[in-house]
């Protein structure tokens, strides 16, 4: 019987994880705590920093813009406490982009937090949250109030921030809550108008929606792999 040789079977493996392995252990190796029952007592304190999706759409100067915007999250949360449990957070840093350029909205960049992961207001964008747990202890209450800037990309030199800070909200069952399918953060616009407004202080618009999803990332790098690994055993095949 005819073994395979080593280069074959590196491809063999590559596929095997990028096509059976890849979500799962993606995910896996995203969570922290939960899912599971009382998961928010063993939670502690700790930074995440995980794949993020955003779909806001605005209205800019009697203009209305729609855009899709990926980039990453981090988010720093403090330790359980009380009964039921509830875990004080803050989204240190957001930073996403609109990066295809057959968008109308190419370049667009939305950013949050203030960079530094104390749960305590360091500047203008600081944008704290908590997670409540919901009775039956499995799932938890989580909102951020985000406080965020938009710039590039259609606003050209004018950089959009908002008054006053927008909720998001979602139910969760781990943190950080990267899950299949995603889980969605909403809320922005339920209460109160969430008004933008340039350099100056003058208002430029609105938001008229917007969702937040942390996201399992593509398997990029195992891509990388497994077609460099197909590129190496095409040629090896060729030469012989």
């Amino acid at each position: 019987m005819k073994t395979l040789n080593p280069i074959t079977k590196l491809v063999v493996l590559g596929m095997f994880i990028l096509l059976i392995g890849g979500p799962s252990a993606r995910l896996q190796a995203s969570t922290v705590c939960g899912p599971g029952f009382f998961w928010m007592n063993t939670c502690f304190s700790g930074t995440d920093t995980f794949a993020s999706e955003a779909m806001h759409v605005i209205s800019f100067d009697g203009n209305v813009l729609a855009a899709t915007l990926f980039g990453n999250t981090t988010v720093f949360r403090g330790d359980p406490v009380g009964e039921p449990e509830v875990i004080q957070t803050e989204m240190v840093s957001l930073l996403l982009t609109d990066s295809d350029p057959l968008s109308p909205t190419f370049g667009l960049t939305l950013r949050a937090g203030d960079g530094i992961a104390n749960l305590a207001p360091d500047g203008p964008l600081f944008t704290p949250g908590q997670i409540t747990e919901l009775p039956g202890e499995f799932l938890a209450l989580s909102f951020f109030d985000v406080s965020f800037e938009l710039s590039g990309g259609p606003l050209g030199a004018t950089v959009l921030h908002n008054e006053p800070g927008c909720r998001m909200e979602a139910t969760i069952d781990r943190v950080p809550p990267v899950t299949l399918p995603p889980t969605q953060y909403v809320g922005c616009t339920n209460n109160v108008p969430v008004l933008l407004f340039d350099q100056t202080g003058a208002q430029r618009g609105f938001v008229i929606s917007a969702t937040h999803d942390p996201i399992v990332p593509e398997p990029g790098t195992v891509i990388l792999l497994t077609s460099g690994l197909l590129l190496l055993c095409g040629v090896r095949w060729k030469r012989r």
